[in-house]
């Protein structure tokens, strides 16, 4: 495995997880100016128990709303962490020894009718208070709608040939999304997100992609 550019090079580049890669995405079906939203790559850090990951920064008017440390194990993408910014909120997923072990997003050989859930320890933080939450964490796959009417894989960019949409389901929740399309080789092509982990009845943004461009 080359781990030159992070942590496996080539699990990164089917994920859209090269280092400094920026994403810029609109709220909208036609391209923003500014972006409506930001979402760069940063490079390796470890967390606690000297897990290594890859940052996943999401920002809007300057400011971070959202990090999201992934790790690659096996060619398998997993979340490790969500980090909510202005209350200092965050949620680690660990297992029943509280090691950080992360719950799957996608699998090397993920396909379209898939489903794979995680059991796992949220620990939640959430200001002053810190619970551990047991915690069911479900992704089904899925085809992206193609119709003249709806068409998932058009974004603002380009509109994709093939791509895989992911729906997820989190019991109890931490602010999952809801949805997000993927495409090989390029990463997140739309998603919808709360940027919270108690969002309530506040529904949930939708980006899609306008523009890939690479930092430095």
């Amino acid at each position: 495995m080359d781990a030159s550019c992070g942590l496996d090079c080539d699990a990164q580049s089917r994920y859209g997880l090269t280092v400094s890669r920026c994403f810029e995405y609109s709220a909208a079906s036609q391209p923003a100016s500014p972006a409506d939203l930001g979402v760069i790559v940063g490079p390796v850090t470890e967390l606690e128990g000297g897990v290594k990951v890859l940052p996943l920064e999401y920002r809007q008017s300057g400011q971070v709303r959202m990090t999201d440390y992934f790790s690659l194990k096996g060619g398998d993408l997993l979340l490790m962490r969500r980090r909510f910014s202005g209350a200092a909120q965050s949620v680690t997923y660990k297992d029943s020894s509280g090691a950080i072990a992360g719950v799957s997003w996608l699998k090397k050989s993920t396909q379209a009718g898939e489903s794979f859930a995680t059991s796992a320890q949220a620990d939640f933080v959430n200001g002053g208070s810190r619970t551990s939450d047991g915690t069911s964490y479900k992704v089904v796959t899925a085809a992206p709608l193609a119709s003249p009417n709806l068409n998932e894989l058009k974004v603002p960019l380009k509109t994709f040939e093939s791509g895989l949409k992911l729906l997820f389901e989190e019991t109890p929740s931490h602010g999952a999304d809801p949805r997000r399309i993927f495409v090989d080789g390029t990463g997140f092509i739309a998603f919808s997100t709360y940027f919270s982990p108690t969002p309530g009845n506040t529904a949930a943004q939708e980006y899609k992609l306008q523009t890939v461009r690479d930092i430095g």
